[in-house]
């Protein structure tokens, strides 16, 4: 992934006719980590699915009793976002409500005539997630396990994953590149 920012920022290819040492001045490639590394975690937060390589968790994941008569399912500490989910017992997968979206999700399986069905079941995500993972999953109704669960996972640092048609974004911040 660096070697490709490299070349599109304009700093390869590498003049291989002269050599030139440097003792001191900006490592270069550490920056380019950085700033690969902050591109692809907003594109894992907040990019378009269909760049990413999302993976079934489900057997990774716990479904517990919850509170406000939910099924909680713990995600795992790599889990970036969430794209669906399905319990056993639904008919369909679901996908996830936004945090902003709980406490209006919960008044409304309060009341018998909103609350989730197995045709119509709901999901939200529950906030309290740290270092960007998120928080665990309010579901209803109740499911004993988790049957389907589609996430995007950050690997680490040096393991990137996603479509190749994402890597047409790098020019973008090839651009934003200021090293000279």
């Amino acid at each position: 992934m660096r070697r490709r920012l490299r070349l599109l920022a304009g700093l390869e290819p590498v003049r291989a006719d002269c050599t030139i040492e440097y003792t001191d001045g900006l490592d270069i490639d550490g920056l380019l980590d950085c700033k690969l590394r902050a591109w692809y975690l907003d594109l894992l937060d907040n990019g378009d699915m269909s760049l990413l390589a999302p993976t079934d968790i489900a057997a990774t994941s716990r479904s517990t009793d919850g509170s406000y008569e939910a099924s909680t399912i713990s995600l795992p500490a790599m889990c970036r976002r969430v794209e669906a989910i399905r319990l056993e017992g639904w008919n369909r997968s679901v996908k996830i409500l936004d945090k902003d979206m709980v406490a209006a999700t919960v008044r409304r399986q309060s009341n018998p005539f909103l609350a989730a069905t197995p045709d119509s079941p709901i999901a939200v995500e529950n906030p309290g997630g740290t270092g960007g993972s998120p928080g665990d999953i309010l579901a209803w109704p109740k499911g004993k396990s988790v049957s389907l669960l589609t996430a995007v996972l950050d690997a680490g640092p040096d393991s990137y994953t996603l479509d190749e048609t994402a890597l047409g974004q790098l020019d973008a911040l090839a651009k934003q590149l200021n090293i000279f």
